[in-house]
């Protein structure tokens, strides 16, 4: 995947970063999300296990790679996990304002969903695929300062499979980039990139990666359709 590929779509994804409601220690950090628009509304994905639904601890993103002003987010949903298998229901929906998205970041960030329009499961032996997220061992928070940093990683590689449950699969990354564990990575999204044999390419939005290991060097991801049809649903229904 060509590094202008990476960038045209880096900026949709931003680490989560939590508030503790602990003066001295006012944030944390944990996992990925990332912005997709859809029906003229913006959505933040994440990993449901990332937010702990039954002790929910307020959420806030970054607008932009360069700002340390925090965004609050809140009306999440979910899809019930006693109606569906607990790894094809690990995601989280999370409503944004996106006229304030745009006013922190003077222009957009978010993915329009036309870019997940495609048959990527048909391309899969031909594509290369990248991960692209924020892991946990290169966050830290200075409280002196009440600053987050973070640093984004794209782990490229292949397609394995598909996993066990319906609608999971897998990639396996080639370069694990000094990494010691793929704790953070939770929630990123994966992407593929296929070339035509005219030399056109195409990247397609794939799904959200939920669990991983630098010892198999595999990473795990919901499918993206699945995703996307909860979003319609939720739009749909007027949630």
């Amino acid at each position: 995947m060509s590094p202008e590929a990476i960038r045209s779509c880096a900026a949709s994804v931003q680490p989560l970063v939590f508030e503790t409601g602990i003066p001295k220690f006012p944030y944390s950090t944990a996992g990925t999300g990332f912005l997709v628009i859809y029906a003229g509304r913006g959505f933040l994905i994440t990993a449901r296990h990332l937010l702990r639904p039954e002790t929910l601890t307020p959420l806030c993103i970054f607008p932009t790679d360069t700002s340390q002003h925090l965004i609050p987010l809140r009306d999440v949903f979910y899809i019930p996990q006693d109606k569906f298998d607990e790894d094809f229901s690990d995601f989280a929906v999370i409503e944004i304002d996106l006229a304030k998205l745009d006013r922190e970041t003077g222009e957009g960030t978010a993915i329009d969903l036309s870019l997940a329009e495609g048959d990527w499961l048909a391309a899969r032996e031909s594509s290369s695929f990248a991960v692209i997220g924020y892991p946990l061992e290169h966050a830290n928070v200075d409280y002196d300062r009440e600053s987050v940093s973070t640093q984004r990683f794209a782990l490229q590689g292949r397609y394995v499979g598909a996993a066990a449950s319906r609608f999971l699969h897998e990639i396996e990354v080639r370069d694990h980039h000094g990494l010691t564990h793929f704790r953070g990575l939770s929630g990123s999204p994966i992407f593929s990139w296929f070339e035509y044999e005219t030399g056109k390419a195409r990247l397609m939005l794939c799904g959200m990666a939920v669990q991983g290991t630098v010892e198999s060097m595999r990473i795990r991801f919901i499918e993206w359709k699945v995703i996307a049809e909860a979003i319609k649903q939720k739009v749909k229904l007027g949630l």
